[in-house]
């Protein structure tokens, strides 16, 4: 399914995200429409809607920020974070849900890997 509408993108992005272990995501303030899910205390994605539009943000090693902005047509340069490790999604008919959980799957482990295993979830070395 392509995920062309704002509404479509962050709900299969919240499902995805939600689908991992010891994930969860909370809204920055209660004025605040901009929400990011993370893991042991770490942000692996973030969303919000930028000019009416749904974005999210995902974390990524530098090259692999560099070959999905070159081969995901739905990818930016990502919006309000470091442009190194992060990029953004918005929808558009190339961006189907596979493709989005496969992306915040790597996001979720590229922050994993950052962490020491004792604040690592049980579950996430079945990913």
């Amino acid at each position: 399914m392509s995920l062309t509408s704002s509404l479509a993108l962050y709900e299969t992005a919240c499902e995805a995200a939600l689908r991992l272990p010891g994930a969860e995501i909370y809204r920055f303030s209660a004025r605040s429409q901009a929400e990011a899910a993370r893991v042991a205390g770490k942000w692996f994605m973030v969303l919000a809607q930028v000019d009416g539009t749904q974005l999210v943000n995902l974390k990524a090693q530098p090259a692999d920020v560099q070959a999905i902005l070159r081969t995901q047509p739905e990818a930016r340069a990502a919006w309000h974070m470091n442009k190194t490790h992060w990029y953004s999604l918005t929808p558009g008919p190339h961006l189907d849900s596979q493709i989005l959980a496969e992306l915040i799957t790597e996001s979720y482990l590229t922050v994993l890997e950052t962490l020491p295993p004792a604040k690592r979830p049980d579950g996430w070395d079945s990913l």
